[in-house]
């Protein structure tokens, strides 16, 4: 089953966050930030582009996966929404002083943003069809086999014992 939501939320994060890795770059003079003195910028477009490229992992994995097993998009999406919510908060750490509710509302949404996201991928691995009717048919097979196995412990203390087992239509008179 294609996870349609999932590989779309996914991509979506990855454009937005390849967007925050260029605009760090290109507001500090691209590359030529470490010889200015400055790492800060180039590491936040690194870690920026690394969680882009994680989404964009997660998209890709979402739409491959047509055996209806969720597990892998699932811990790749939450690989991904760990290192946004790292990226986000340390762009909030970095506004440090200058923090008010002006430009603290920004990362406050776009980590509500995250939040609902991580809830949709959750919700969207666990709805898988495959998945439920094992859980159900694994689960009915369980209790019959427990059923069986106290008929049969019942039936056999009964024998040892010598005593006769009433039926249920003897039990009710």
């Amino acid at each position: 089953m294609v996870r349609v939501l999932t590989a779309s939320l996914s991509f979506y994060w990855a454009v937005a966050f390849t967007l925050a890795a260029a605009g760090c770059l290109d507001g500090y003079g691209g590359f030529a930030v470490p010889l200015a003195g400055s790492f800060v910028p180039l590491g936040t477009a690194a870690g920026h582009g690394l969680v882009a490229i994680l989404f964009l992992w997660t998209a890709v994995t979402a739409l491959a996966d047509s055996r209806g097993g969720a597990g892998e998009t699932v811990q790749i999406a939450r690989l991904a929404l760990s290192g946004a919510v790292f990226a986000l908060t340390m762009g909030l750490s970095g506004e440090g002083a200058s923090l008010s509710t002006a430009s603290a509302t920004p990362y406050a949404v776009q980590l509500g943003a995250l939040l609902c996201t991580y809830l949709v991928v959750h919700l969207d691995g666990r709805g898988s069809d495959e998945t439920v009717q094992k859980k159900g048919f694994q689960t009915v097979r369980a209790a019959a086999r427990l059923t069986a196995l106290g008929a049969a412990h019942h039936a056999s203390l009964a024998s040892i014992s010598g005593r006769r087992v009433p039926a249920d239509d003897e039990k009710d008179r």
